[in-house]
């Protein structure tokens, strides 16, 4: 169940139907997956400056102004110059459509005095993931930041030098200014993709990648850990692991949604792997997106039979080959608004990543749709109560018609209002 607003701001619960969890029995239904339509404009944000010189992408987040006005887009960019160069740079827009870069002195770059890096190379943020915090009376620590970094870059920390790559924490009272400029060290291990952190209520969950060494092949899964205060974080665990080593998770975006946590996971569709200079193991494919659903953020299972919700460009487009997500979706002028980032070329030629935008009617993840269209569809719900309000049903009957019926919790149904009482939509 999700918790909306209806016209007059009262509580409405909506049930997603994305997974079992509210039905008693189904017969003869499959879920459609809805998919999200391109932004016409896309792609919204290229690179243009000498320090997003390789590529921008969405690695980041993207959230509402203060007070639900304009838009706040926080990402990642890669200069020309030495792999090290990655900074977590900032961008704004009244309609989340056109998009500026906001220009300030809190990190020059070379032949720079202004920039919109907020976060520069000497920091090396990769997938910075920012979210508000719950507490709105924290106003020095308004936002939270967490992202991954290499050790070396942090001599000063001789906890970190055990491992190459740890997770960082930083604090800003208002998304520009953050504190400490290091980042506090969270979490051992590479998690050299976009970070995702969710509030479920009562503590912080943050997934991560992992990368694991199976037999001398590379092994990319989801980890998460959870904290309670931002600082201290505990009780790390792998979550996902594709049991198909050429199907490997590269990315995992959550968003705690009413009762639901909605991710999704970027999943690599390895076609071929081979050594080179730089790189021992090389792996070669495409990039999509499935949509998974838990109730509880640790528990995920794959919607639709993991078939892919956000799917590749069709050949030459600008996000034909690769596709990642900013760290939660956004619920806007009721719709579902995602923003990624995606690239045309193959890894071998160079991810020239840009930032786009596809959207989908809210709510609207998936449809139970009839298996076969020559026969009747049945959908019975688990006994619930509900209030004085009135219980709507959102669906699409043009192709034939739909009867409802009450039933008692002992299943009988209910004088009045049996299907033979009903009105077919």
């Amino acid at each position: 169940m999700s918790d909306n607003r209806d016209e007059n701001g009262e509580n409405v619960k909506t049930e997603l139907f994305l997974d079992d969890e509210a039905i008693s029995i189904a017969d003869n239904v499959v879920r459609r997956l809805e998919t999200p339509h391109r932004h016409p404009q896309n792609p919204l944000l290229v690179g243009q400056y000498p320090w997003e010189a390789s590529w921008i992408t969405l690695y980041g987040s993207v959230l509402r102004g203060e007070g639900d006005v304009g838009f706040r887009m926080w990402y990642m960019a890669l200069s020309g110059g030495a792999r090290a160069d990655q900074t977590m740079c900032y961008a704004e827009s009244d309609d989340g459509i056109e998009w500026h870069r906001s220009m300030s002195s809190i990190s020059p770059y070379p032949g720079c005095e202004k920039t919109n890096i907020l976060l520069g190379p000497e920091v090396n943020v990769h997938g910075p993931c920012v979210l508000r915090h719950p507490d709105p009376n924290e106003c020095q620590n308004r936002y939270l930041l967490f992202y991954d970094s290499y050790s070396h870059y942090r001599p000063e920390e001789p906890r970190v030098q055990n491992t190459a790559r740890w997770t960082y924490t930083a604090t800003s009272p208002d998304g520009f200014h953050w504190q400490p400029r290091q980042g506090r060290p969270a979490l051992a291990g590479k998690s050299d993709t976009g970070q995702s952190v969710v509030w479920d209520g009562r503590r912080f969950i943050a997934y991560m990648r992992g990368v694991l060494d199976d037999s001398g092949t590379r092994v990319r899964c989801v980890r998460a850990a959870t904290s309670v205060d931002f600082l201290h974080w505990e009780n790390e665990t792998e979550l996902l692991r594709s049991p198909d080593p050429r199907e490997q998770y590269h990315q995992f975006s959550v968003t705690h949604y009413g009762d639901l946590f909605i991710g999704l996971l970027s999943t690599f569709h390895i076609a071929d792997i081979y050594s080179t200079a730089e790189y021992p193991i090389f792996e070669e494919g495409t990039c999509d997106a499935q949509l998974m659903v838990s109730r509880d953020g640790l528990r995920w299972q794959q919607v639709a039979d993991g078939s892919s919700f956000l799917p590749l460009s069709s050949a030459g487009e600008w996000d034909s080959r690769w596709i990642t997500t900013a760290s939660q979706l956004l619920f806007h002028d009721d719709q579902i608004w995602i923003y990624y980032a995606g690239t045309g070329r193959t890894r071998a030629e160079g991810h020239d990543c840009k930032i786009g935008l596809a959207q989908l009617p809210r709510d609207r993840f998936v449809a139970l749709a009839p298996k076969d269209l020559e026969r009747e569809a049945m959908v019975e719900l688990k006994p619930r109560r509900s209030g004085p309000e009135d219980l709507l049903l959102n669906a699409d009957a043009a192709g034939g018609e739909i009867c409802v019926e009450l039933c008692s919790f002992s299943g009988s149904p209910l004088a009045g209002f049996t299907r033979e009482d009903c009105r077919p939509i």
